[in-house]
């Protein structure tokens, strides 16, 4: 640690020169103007940006604008068009060395005689451009590098919203209002994809580092519950992700290195004769040399390696529309030795090889059918692979060392996706989305564990099921203050001819005093996990599990929304979701799917049925102070209680029950000259410790390997959780090149959160295994 602090002290005055005298830099604010419903191109929108003096833009035939020589800085932007309700967007950051981009979306006015500026900060919470009316989030590329502890990372960057536990410093999963992770939905461009994590398993959700570069994220939308029509197969959550074109004016560039590697970045056009472009990112990790100065990643004898790749091409054409060809790809691989104690990872005495693969690569084309009808359609193909190699260390008295072979895995998953999505609107106040989109998924999984020195198969399946899903949307605006939306999302699962069909609605009325009362209701099913339907017990190979149905259903949401102020807003929401249909043991058990994504562990079980259910109500509250006058915080406060029922009928807290979690967000930057800004931001988190099954010591021993009592599934809970965490950064905004030197401290008091106890078959001891400490986080990034 302190290698490192004395690196930043030398990083820091190299960067000192850098900081040259006071000089106006300017930069260039460009973008794109579409109507809200029909996503076609509006032209004449007057693009106006708050500064002195006032500066002003106007949209052309295809909807873009450009505005060049603003001083670098923050400004409100305010957008109007004759006919459609103004739209005024703060906090909007221009820096030195890349152009700032806008996508304005101004929805038509009911009643033109009555003028009334929507403000975004206010907006934020109506994801998918109003379609959603409780339980949303708009986010973008700023705010997950603006909180501390969220590592650029997307998915920790939404733990720190209410309804979301973040009590897991080891992986990025998404816990949403008790339920597992695996509910959750990840959507990229439109599409359906696997996790998009380095280092997770199949059929989870989440992983230690996430392969989504936000470098390259346009605002994307982040859904906890009772969502539209226009997601389906997730129960849990939505996390929709939508990547940002390249500059189509010229080229650009981006560098960045610290602790956890090194990133790339570069765009442009392809011609200055069209709007073509490309943005290409790649991040490769350097972390051995991390821990050559003293930095500890909670792996004990493990240096974690990744590399991923991401981008996006975009071809807009006169008569065929916008055609994109976009991918994210990415390997990672980690490498246990002889290490004698347990860590969050892998056990004592444990040897492991562990590395897993995910890609998906995508084409659409956008196009319109006059002016009120959009058309996408989508093609892309995915795969996730996963390899392990596990073998247990035995010591001897003479202190030899006996390495036993135990299982072996090398699996893989598919999917190729072929949607359609259809925009309409057909007046001022209604608008339609409809949809279809068919997956073809595609399975291999073989694993073996070793009895008596040799390996027996568990899995040897190769199989392929095919997954139909299709939705409608109608959005409605009968008056200025009531906005109806009502759905029906369907599909049909081949591979056991099993159907769900699921009605949506919602509505938010708004109140006078700047109150909105919300309501959100629907039906939601998810397909089980695919490797669960593919388990089967040697030597029978009977998959007992393939005619397992969906798991079920039923959400309830109820919210309160008021400004307080110019840039405060508090927002209350109360939920109940009733579950069924939920896949438990045959035999009378504690065994829950609702559990999975608790642990890392590929469910093997077999002989399940539909026969169990879950329960998940509370409160969530948040206030949020948006980004004005160089300042913001964010308080968000949840209790809630998740139970679940097994074959046993035991009513018991399921794996994700913490009963309560609070964050705290705040941050300010400080102008230091014309040149430069120092911001400083923190998070302080707290939450309900992890739930536990206890350890039976006796049988344990015994048996010579970790063995639970699984009658009192989950009926112990670690102590409450706490992480504090900093971040300070310096950005110097040059004629040519923008530099950007950070430090974000997880954990800064080093607080010891318990994550789990581990026996040791070795000295027939349970064992605490801690979360990660203090861990410092280094950066230098260049933009040109």
């Amino acid at each position: 640690m302190k290698t490192l602090l004395r690196l930043l002290c030398w990083a820091t005055i190299a960067l000192l020169p850098l900081l040259a005298s006071a000089q106006t830099v300017t930069q260039t604010l460009r973008g794109r103007a579409l109507d809200r419903a029909a996503k076609t191109p509006l032209v004449g929108v007057n693009v106006v940006v708050q500064a002195q003096p006032m500066l002003v833009g106007v949209s052309d035939a295809d909807g873009y604008f450009r505005i060049e020589r603003i001083p670098v800085g923050r400004y409100e932007v305010l957008c109007s068009l004759v006919g459609y309700e103004p739209q005024q967007l703060p906090n909007v950051l221009l820096t030195s060395g890349k152009e700032a981009e806008l996508t304005v979306d101004l929805a038509e006015q009911l009643n033109t005689l009555q003028a009334v500026v929507v403000r975004a900060s206010g907006a934020r919470s109506v994801v998918e451009k109003g379609f959603s009316n409780v339980s949303g989030q708009v986010f973008d590329v700023e705010q997950t590098r603006r909180f501390a502890g969220s590592r650029n990372d997307p998915a920790r960057m939404v733990a720190s919203l209410a309804g979301v536990q973040g009590n897991n410093d080891t992986r990025n999963d998404i816990i949403v209002r008790g339920n597992s992770p695996t509910g959750v939905l990840w959507r990229l461009e439109g599409v359906d994809i696997f996790n998009p994590s380095h280092f997770g398993e199949l059929g989870a959700t989440g992983g230690p580092v996430s392969m989504i570069n936000n470098s390259l994220l346009a605002k994307s939308s982040f859904l906890t519950g009772a969502f539209p029509a226009l997601y389906g197969n997730a129960t849990a959550g939505v996390f929709d992700l939508q990547l940002r074109a390249g500059n189509s004016a010229k080229h650009e560039y981006m560098a960045q290195v610290g602790i956890n590697g090194l990133e790339l970045g570069l765009e442009g056009p392809f011609s200055p004769q069209s709007r073509a472009s490309y943005v290409v990112n790649y991040r490769y990790s350097a972390l051995a040399l991390a821990s050559k100065l003293g930095v500890s990643f909670g792996t004990g004898s493990g240096i974690p390696a990744y590399q991923d790749l991401s981008g996006k091409i975009t071809l807009p054409t006169r008569g065929a529309g916008t055609f994109s060809l976009f991918w994210l790809g990415g390997s990672s691989a980690i490498q246990f030795r002889n290490d004698q104690t347990g860590n969050a990872y892998n056990g004592a005495d444990q040897n492991l090889d562990y590395a897993t693969s995910m890609g998906v690569v995508g084409l659409s084309n956008t196009h319109t059918f006059g002016p009120a009808t959009t058309g996408r359609l989508t093609l892309a193909v995915s795969e996730a692979t996963a390899r392990m190699e596990a073998d247990n260390v035995r010591r001897t008295a003479d202190g030899l060392v006996q390495v036993l072979p135990n299982y072996r895995d090398n699996s893989r998953q598919s999917r190729a996706t072929m949607s359609y999505t259809l925009n309409h609107k057909r007046s001022a106040r209604t608008a339609l989305v409809a949809g279809v989109t068919l997956n073809q998924l595609g399975v291999r999984y073989q694993d073996s564990l070793a009895t008596n020195g040799q390996f027996r198969p568990v899995r040897s399946v190769v199989g392929e099921a095919s997954l139909l899903q299709g939705y409608g949307h109608w959005h409605h605006r009968p008056t200025n203050r009531l906005t109806l939306n009502a759905g029906l999302f369907g599909q049909y699962f081949f591979l056991n001819n099993t159907a769900a069909l699921e009605p949506r609605v919602g509505l938010s009325y708004q109140l006078a005093g700047h109150q909105t009362l919300s309501l959100g209701a629907g039906r939601h099913s998810q397909l089980q996990s695919l490797p669960v339907y593919f388990s089967a017990p040697q030597p029978t190979d009977q998959q007992a599990n393939r005619s397992l149905d969906f798991t079920r259903s039923e959400q309830l949401v109820l919210g309160y929304g008021r400004q307080l102020g110019g840039q405060t807003t508090l927002r209350i929401e109360a939920y109940y979701q009733y579950l069924h249909g939920v896949p438990v043991g045959y035999v009378s058990s504690s065994y829950s799917a609702i559990n999975l994504g608790a642990a890392y562990e590929v469910s093997t079980q077999t002989n399940l049925v539909n026969a169990g259910t879950a329960t998940n109500r509370g409160v969530e509250l948040t206030l949020e102070r948006t980004y004005a006058n160089r300042f913001y915080y964010l308080l968000t406060a949840s209790l809630y209680d998740s139970r679940y029922r097994g074959s046993d009928q035991q009513e018991r807290p399921t794996a994700f029950a913490g009963r309560y979690a609070a964050t705290w967000l705040a941050g300010r930057e400080f102008p230091l000259g014309a040149s430069y800004v120092l911001a400083v931001d923190g998070r302080v988190a707290l939450a309900g410790g992890r739930r536990y099954t206890p350890i039976d010591g006796v049988a344990s021993a015994s048996a010579g390997k970790e063995v639970l009592v699984e009658a009192d599934a989950y009926s112990r809970q670690n102590p409450d959780y706490l992480r504090i965490d900093t971040k300070v950064s310096l950005r110097r905004n040059g004629k040519r090149f923008m530099h950007e030197l950070t430090l974000d401290v997880q954990n800064i008091t080093d607080h010891q959160n318990l994550f789990r106890q581990s026996y040791d078959p070795g000295t027939k001891q349970v064992n605490a295994i801690y979360q990660l400490g203090r861990y410092p986080l280094l950066n230098y990034r260049l933009q040109f």
